[in-house]
């Protein structure tokens, strides 16, 4: 079976990235409702998870070369955080 992380494709990356960053978060989310924390409470946690995709496009740039997987990883990582931040800055106690 192929590892779909030594593909070169646009859809391997975006994937890639979705899946590293996307199972911290929902671990993070777990681990909360576990202990009984509101996960509202804990929004900036969150930030941690966009570490993964930036180890995952340091793997594509210097361990592999495959443009466009890259690519879809970098897209992927500015949307994700376009969108934290846009939630963040939404939240009532934050102040910028």
């Amino acid at each position: 079976m192929n590892n779909p992380l030594h593909t070169n494709s646009t859809i391997s990356g975006v994937a890639a990235a979705l899946i590293v960053s996307l199972l911290p978060a929902v671990i993070l989310a777990c681990v909360l409702l576990i202990l009984h924390e509101p996960v509202l409470d804990h929004y900036n946690w969150f930030a941690g998870c966009a570490l993964p995709p930036l180890l995952l496009i340091r793997y594509y740039a210097k361990a592999k070369d495959y443009p466009q997987a890259l690519k879809g990883a970098i897209i992927t990582l500015f949307v994700l955080f376009i969108l934290y931040m846009m939630f963040y800055t939404k939240q009532p106690n934050v102040s910028i």
